[in-house]
């Protein structure tokens, strides 16, 4: 299967994880729902989702409101909550992400383990990164290199996050595996 039908395959899976669980009608009632990232921008290899939700002020009280509300409808089998606004902690390694409280949800779909990451943000925060603007506008080469990263990622063939494929490729002109591995 070429990367392309992969990222077609796993899109749809996506769409179908997204309707089955209603999550998009139970993130409305919290705020304006935002999708972000290789879903959002159609780069997705693997079962993971990243959305926000866009609130006045985010705090932990509204957060954990929404996570008792997906608990409690029982369609998620994992839950993760963090608080991302406190610099105690916001470590080096982690201060790119948005200032917020962040949710987990996991569960098997399909035979696979979807993971579905919620950033409680304000909108100010909502486009914390300059490359997710970019995303929407990359060209095919440049969405090429990305999604051959990535895979090679998936592969084990490099050790990066997806943020730092990201931006090598959109900033730094990067193209392949070796000229990752330079910068």
């Amino acid at each position: 299967m070429t990367v392309e039908e992969k990222v077609k395959k796993r899109h749809a899976a996506a769409d179908r994880l997204l309707k089955d669980s209603g999550l998009i009608e139970v993130l409305k009632k919290h705020g304006q729902v935002i999708f972000t990232g290789s879903y959002q921008y159609n780069l997705i290899l693997t079962p993971d989702i990243d959305v926000y939700v866009v609130v006045d002020k985010p705090s932990r009280k509204l957060a954990t409101k929404l996570l008792n509300e997906l608990i409690e409808e029982g369609w998620w089998q994992n839950y993760e909550l963090g608080d991302f606004f406190q610099k105690k902690f916001r470590t080096p390694k982690w201060d790119w992400l948005p200032k917020g409280i962040y949710l987990q949800a996991k569960t098997d779909f399909e035979d696979e383990r979807w993971k579905v990451d919620i950033w409680m943000v304000d909108s100010k925060e909502q486009k914390y990164v300059s490359w997710n603007d970019q995303l929407g506008r990359i060209t095919p080469e440049e969405r090429a290199a990305i999604l051959q990263l990535k895979n090679e990622r998936i592969q084990k063939k490099i050790e990066c996050t997806v943020h730092e494929i990201y931006e090598a490729v959109l900033y730094k002109r990067v193209r392949d595996i070796e000229g990752l591995r330079k910068v």
